[in-house]
């Protein structure tokens, strides 16, 4: 008879005397495995991790557990809350582990997740622990409540500028000013209100040696973004900043507010709550000057600028530099995300999913028919006379001769437009895939207009709790262009050599930029004669490629 193989599995969120402790979950589990005979081939831990606040799938320790290599036939936890503390997890985890060929085995509570029995059983224990879950959010969400209400903190790091101190009035603790940083956030405060922008507010932080923020290494400056943070902090106006979720399930910066609505203000802040709005808005607005940096964003890479959207509150993110990392940040939230493996990730999906699709550029079929934009001229001034001669005092006989005049003039007016080429046909040629364009730019400008006609929607979600990045909190939807244009800047010559040649006439600009000089020696050549030039409107090109192309062939070779 083969051995089964298992694997031993442990989370726990906070380690407390009344908890079990990941070590005895393991030693508990070993023992369960060696009773039964089985094989022990792995144990996964996930320490410090809320099953509440984090699918199975988002910790570490479980998405080592599925990438192992190793077979196995089960995996042993403690207790199924061990696993997940709602339902929708733990079916998402039995679904996965099912695919694997393996099952679920608890040991205090002996389920053998093999038969309908033992699944509906570890189903309805789920629901318990969802239950419980929800029982202990609610206890401390009104324990934290109650602790506000009182003027106490519930715990945690104060901001900079801020500590906890014991609570002359009772028990506990309560916020209080930090009288030896209270005075450098007063000055940021200040400057932000007088009109200076983050940047200069951190240049001024380095350069006189302001105390760096608790938890930094020594010698580390002062960044842009714990500036730009603490000056959103509501805390600068007394108040206490909650990130409770909305009736739309989105978090965001939020205040304690009391029975009657208005936030709780305590005596600590350092600006009014019409100041503090006043920074927020600074900070806040694009149109305001204080809202980025110009350095963070000129020295980060344009690839994904304006096309990252923060999931959380549905609002664009834009760049900046976080610990010296080119990152993406949201201003209303505060969301960051690295760019660099998220811009990996986005150039792999595009490469794999639409590296084949097919590019065009747009091209202007325009006849060569200088005759016909004269005669369009004559028609015309005709054709104001006519009208004209409508306005005067005419007989019936003259009045319909004349009406029937400018039926005709308009009906040979609308041909002359059409053969002078007026009304240009715009044409969609093909160039090549979306993978030779990619190929072909040259800088992460034109890498970015190729992502920007290609995505429809990108949007990112607020990272796990190991704080790396993952695939999973990206939400990536293609455009639905079934016909997607190459940008002007990309040259196709490579791709495509043909494309240069689909029109025999070019304009003044493009003349000019073959040359690689002024326009002034391509209007040399059109006055000398060496370079053949016809009359139409001027939003279509007048000169002629070849005599262009000849006019310059002895001042250097030209990739035409």
């Amino acid at each position: 008879m083969t051995q089964r193989a298992a694997v031993l599995y442990a989370r726990i969120s906070v380690s407390t005397e009344e908890s079990v402790s990941v070590q005895r979950q393991i030693a508990s589990a070993r023992k369960y495995a060696s009773a039964r005979g089985w094989r022990v081939v792995g144990e996964f831990i996930d320490d410090g991790v809320s099953a509440t606040h984090n699918k199975p799938e988002h910790r570490p320790g479980w998405r080592s557990l599925l990438g192992s290599p190793v077979p196995f036939d089960a995996v042993v936890v403690w207790k199924v809350d061990r696993l997940a503390r709602r339902v929708i997890d733990f079916l998402h985890a039995d679904e996965t582990l099912q695919a694997r060929g393996a099952a679920i085995v608890c040991v205090e509570q002996s389920i053998d997740m093999t038969t309908g029995e033992g699944r509906a059983f570890a189903q309805m224990l789920a629901v318990f622990g969802e239950m419980e879950a929800s029982a202990i959010s609610s206890r401390i969400t009104a324990a934290r409540a109650h602790l506000i209400s009182q003027g106490r903190i519930p715990g945690g790091l104060q901001p900079y500028g801020w500590r906890s101190v014991p609570n002359p009035d009772g028990p506990g603790y309560v916020r209080g000013q930090d009288p030896e940083r209270i005075e450098w956030v007063r000055g940021m405060a200040e400057r932000v209100l007088r009109g200076d922008t983050v940047y200069s507010i951190q240049t001024w932080l380095n350069t006189v040696g302001a105390p760096a923020p608790r938890g930094r290494q020594p010698g580390r400056s002062w960044g842009y973004s714990s500036v730009d943070i603490l000056m959103r902090n509501p805390v600068l106006a007394g108040m206490f900043p909650v990130n409770s979720r909305n009736a739309r399930g989105r978090e965001g910066p939020q205040v304690r507010r009391g029975e009657d609505g208005h936030p709780i203000v305590a005596a600590d802040g350092i600006v009014t709550v019409e100041q503090y709005r006043t920074i927020l808005h600074a900070l806040t607005h694009k149109a305001h000057h204080s809202a980025g940096s110009k350095k963070s964003r000129r020295t980060t890479s344009p690839l994904l600028a304006l096309l990252v959207t923060c999931r959380t509150c549905e609002r664009l993110m834009y760049r900046c530099r976080n610990v010296g990392k080119p990152s993406l940040f949201c201003r209303h939230c505060g969301q960051m995300v690295t760019m660099l493996p998220l811009a990996d990730y986005v150039v792999r999906r595009l490469v794999n999913e639409r590296g084949s699709q097919r590019m065009y550029r747009r091209t202007l079929d325009v006849p060569n028919d200088p005759g016909a934009a004269r005669k369009l001229a004559d028609i015309d001034h005709a054709l104001r006379a006519t009208a004209l001669a409508l306005t005067e005092d005419r007989t019936e006989a003259d009045t319909r001769s004349l009406s029937e005049e400018v039926a005709r003039l308009k009906r040979a007016r609308l041909a002359a437009r059409k053969q002078a080429g007026a009304e240009a046909v715009e044409r969609m040629v093909y160039v090549g895939t979306v993978q030779q364009v990619w190929n072909l730019c040259v800088d992460d400008d034109q890498r970015h207009e190729v992502l920007a006609g290609q995505i429809a929607t990108l949007m990112v979600s607020k990272a796990v709790a190991d704080g790396q990045f993952h695939s999973s909190r990206v939400e990536l939807t293609w455009s639905a262009n079934r016909k997607p244009v190459v940008p002007e800047a990309i040259s196709v010559g490579p791709i495509h050599r043909r494309m240069r040649e689909l029109h025999p006439w070019i304009s003044l600009r493009e003349a000019s930029r073959l040359a690689g000089s002024s326009e002034s020696v391509i209007k040399g050549g059109i006055k000398r004669g060496q370079i053949t030039q016809r009359k139409v409107h001027r939003a279509h090109p007048s000169l002629e490629r070849a005599s262009v192309i000849a006019f310059l062939r002895d001042r250097r070779p030209i990739d035409c």
